[in-house]
């Protein structure tokens, strides 16, 4: 949240006085003192003062025009949203948590998009759009709605996030804009079958580079293994096991998958068991091609991991045929 120096009770109650000795509604009062509630949350995590900064703030936001300090105060409600999404969301009131975090995404791309918006309130929004649509993104994903309810919030999102991707560079980092981005073409190729979201998918994610994020960064494994599966998955629709196109894919796929195990583990979770399922079939797919053993052991190494949790009839067939051509090849 954004702070202020002075103690925030005190700033209230100057502000009420103001409001109270006013007959015309003062946006400026109506911003600071949304301000200060969101600070009183943010020192002591009263909810009731989230509550009362989002209210001030928002008829702020709609009243005070074209105010040059609308950014700020716009930022400030955005994140406040996101904290109301992140308690809703505990809650189980998953409708309440998507309405706030569409109302949050929707708040911070006006600050982001606005470049007659200050540097600092640019930047900040830049940085919270990455997480934040992150989370919106498995949210909407996992979220048990209708295919064609999933389809129009991908679509959605798409239409949040694409704009974002033609961003100055100094004015963030947008890695993380483009992972979203590539996350959601490939859950729209989910629902359609629409190749051309397969490809566009693809290319985002592999402009983001996730292998490149930081250690500390829970998006590089689930980013990680939705690519590889994505570039194994191009692959098998190329026409003929000797396709160029096909094959360079399977090459892709391995490299990344490599990248990211490498970097990742058991601490990443479901993503961790993904990663080596999908790395699993795109090494053995290559190794069928070019019959290079580091394939091949790739492939039976990403099975021990998988082996634990049990495997479902098509993957008990695909980890034998692994098995026997790895045995044989270490007989």
């Amino acid at each position: 949240m954004i702070h202020e120096p002075a103690e925030p009770f005190q700033r209230i109650d100057r502000l009420n006085a103001t409001l109270g000795g006013s007959l015309t509604a003062d946006w400026s009062t109506y911003g600071e003192r949304g301000l200060a509630w969101l600070e009183i949350y943010g020192i002591d995590g009263d909810v009731q003062a989230l509550r009362d900064g989002l209210e001030w703030l928002q008829a702020c936001v709609v009243g005070a025009g074209e105010d040059p300090r609308l950014p700020r105060w716009r930022l400030a409600l955005g994140l406040a949203h996101a904290e109301r999404a992140r308690h809703r969301w505990a809650a189980r009131d998953e409708q309440g948590a998507l309405a706030d975090f569409c109302s949050a995404v929707d708040c911070l791309t006006a600050v982001f998009t606005d470049v007659s918006a200050p540097a600092r309130e640019r930047a900040t929004a830049a940085e919270e759009l990455g997480g934040l649509c992150w989370k919106r993104y498995w949210f909407v994903r996992y979220y048990p709605v209708q295919p064609d309810l999933a389809l129009a919030e991908a679509d959605r999102m798409l239409a949040r996030i694409d704009p974002l991707r033609t961003a100055p560079a100094d004015v963030a980092d947008l890695a993380g804009i483009r992972l979203i981005a590539g996350l959601a073409r490939l859950e729209r190729y989910e629902l359609t079958g629409d190749r051309a979201d397969l490809d566009r998918g693809i290319d985002a994610l592999l402009t983001a580079t996730p292998w490149d994020l930081p250690a500390a960064d829970r998006r590089r494994c689930p980013a990680g293994a939705e690519l590889v599966d994505a570039l194994r998955r191009r692959a098998a629709l190329a026409r003929g096991r000797r396709s160029k196109d096909g094959r360079e894919d399977l090459v892709r796929a391995v490299d990344v998958a490599r990248r990211i195990i490498a970097q990742s583990g058991p601490w990443d979770g479901n993503a961790w068991l993904l990663l080596n399922r999908y790395t699993a079939s795109a090494a053995y797919a290559l190794w069928r091609r070019d019959r290079r053993w580091a394939d091949l052991d790739l492939a039976y190494n990403c099975w021990q991991v998988i082996l634990p949790e049990g495997l479902d009839r098509l993957s008990a067939r695909e980890y034998r045929a692994v098995r026997a051509q790895w045995s044989r090849g270490n007989g």
